[in-house]
């Protein structure tokens, strides 16, 4: 695997918060990534998107789990944020919008108010597990500072 340059999309550094909650991410998803980066390779998926999502005002994994798809994976961060990602295989950004916009309807509906949500699309395995993990952070916390919710916003990782 060719690891392919890693671009920050901001220019300072990290808080403890962000570097704690950027490995609670990777440690979720460094094995499933590995699995994943073997389906494209093998090219019998050609892409798989990130999801992250939080919602400290409802039970968002459990939100989440009713509205999967079976080949979907889901996983809680405990960052005290209620935080949730979830994987979706074989599925372009296009995809993950369209499912961000079902979930933020069910998310509404059972009172939440402070849904962030974000996407990022892997289209190509070089990138490592670490990197993905920087890109989720910075694209999460931007979206927070910048008070964009429902839809959410993306990044493509091609």
């Amino acid at each position: 695997m060719i690891s392919k340059k890693f671009e920050r999309s901001r220019t300072s550094r990290y808080d403890e918060n962000e570097l704690h909650l950027a490995s609670a991410i990777l440690e979720k998803i460094e094995r499933p990534l590995r699995l994943l980066y073997t389906l494209l390779d093998s090219s019998s998926e050609e892409t798989f998107t990130i999801m992250m999502l939080s919602e400290p005002d409802t039970e968002l994994a459990g939100i989440i789990r009713k509205h999967k798809r079976t080949t979907d994976l889901l996983f809680e961060i405990g960052s005290g944020e209620n935080l949730s990602l979830v994987i979706c295989q074989d599925t372009s950004i296009d995809g993950s919008y369209y499912f961000m916009n079902r979930l933020s309807k069910e998310i509404i509906n059972a009172g939440g108010k402070r849904l962030t949500s974000v996407m990022v699309q892997v289209v190509h395995c070089g990138y490592t597990a670490e990197q993905i993990a920087l890109k989720l952070l910075d694209v999460y916390t931007q979206a927070k500072a910048d008070n964009i919710s429902l839809a959410g916003t993306y990044h493509i990782l091609d």
